[in-house]
Order: structure tokens, then sequence, then C-alpha cells
């Protein structure tokens, strides 16, 4: 019965982890996308490409540090 709740937590804590790594990424990727768009629709605009491109990265930034601290909590 121990090794089945262990298991089961297990089971728990990983799909918790799929779903975070999945939701970080279909963030990523709207992100990527509008920025996408952006390019495509003002492709003279040099200031919209750079406002873009730094939402991109704050995004990824923000994914990076989010999956740093699932990983510091899971260690804790």
């Amino acid at each position: 019965l121990r090794q089945q709740e262990s298991t089961d937590a297990l089971r728990g804590k990983l799909e918790s982890q799929l779903t975070a790594a999945t939701a970080g990424l279909l963030e990523i990727a709207a992100t990527a996308t509008s920025v996408r768009r952006t390019l495509i629709a003002e492709p003279d605009s040099h200031a919209g490409a750079t406002g873009a491109l730094d939402k991109l990265k704050r995004e990824a930034d923000a994914a990076r540090r989010a999956r740093a601290e699932l990983a510091r909590r899971q260690h804790a």
C-alpha cells in the first residue's frame, strides 16, 4: 500500500511538472507567434521588431525562472 501511495505521489509530481513545462512552452510559442506576426506586418519597423524581440526574451526568461523555482522547490 505504501509503495502504491509513493508511486501515485511520484506520478502526480511528474504530471504537475509536465503540465507546468507544457504551459511554459505554449506561452513561449504564443509570444513567438506574436513576434512573427509583428515582424511580418511591419517589416520596416525596427522599433516594432525590437519591442517584439524584447517581449520574447522576457517570456523565455520568465519560463527559465519558473523552471528553476520548480526545481528548487522539488529539491527542498
